[in-house]
């Protein structure tokens, strides 16, 4: 994972969205998902790039009929170590919105 890692970190798609991750963050600021799509939001809850980190996601999903945030604690990276956790959680996910259609 580490040699993959640093082999693709600097990758013009990748250069590109560090470059651009401002006025991206910003254009998306105020854009919503629709409120029938499903939406679940796995996340490190104390990030200290951004403020507000998980309060941010909430609010993307606090109008949609299926949307769930979950915290785990870890890094960024959080499918490298939480990815038995991940999976469990979204398979019940899926499950609850089955369930409601």
């Amino acid at each position: 994972m580490r040699i993959l890692s640093f082999k693709n970190f600097r990758n013009p798609t990748i250069v590109n969205e560090i470059e651009n991750r401002l006025p991206n963050f910003k254009a998306a600021e105020n854009l919503t998902f629709p409120k029938n799509l499903s939406v679940i939001f796995f996340l490190q809850p104390d990030s200290t790039a951004i403020e507000g980190w998980s309060t941010l996601h909430e609010e993307q999903v606090k109008d949609s009929v299926h949307g769930k945030v979950l915290t785990f604690e870890g890094t960024h990276y959080l499918h490298h170590t939480k990815s038995k956790e991940i999976a469990e959680n979204f398979r019940t996910f899926m499950e609850e919105v089955k369930q409601d259609k």
